[in-house]
């Protein structure tokens, strides 16, 4: 077998990085898990949240003002609580 000058540049770079790569720390499980855990709750994820709320909301008075009309719809949102029952419907539906 014939040993030139490139076999032994080339034998020497692989320990070389096989050296490199051993003092590599190992991966700390914890730090990869709390990276993936990262919460996605920026701005347009608020808005969207707010605006399907005021619309589903929204939704619901007037469907009380269409099924029964302008002159009880009053008495049934005030009276009777029918604005809390339009806002705890945001979050059932």
């Amino acid at each position: 077998m014939l040993i030139t000058t490139s076999t032994v540049i080339t034998i020497e770079i692989e320990k070389s990085i096989v050296a490199k790569v051993n003092q590599l720390p190992e991966p700390q499980e914890e730090v990869c898990n709390s990276q993936l855990r990262v919460s996605r709750l920026n701005k347009r994820t608020v808005f969207l949240l707010l605006g399907e709320a005021i619309l589903v909301f929204c939704a619901v008075v007037g469907a009380v003002y269409l099924r029964i009309g302008v002159q009880d719809a009053p008495h049934e949102l005030i009276e009777r609580h029918g604005y809390l029952k339009a806002a705890f419907a945001r979050f059932f539906v």
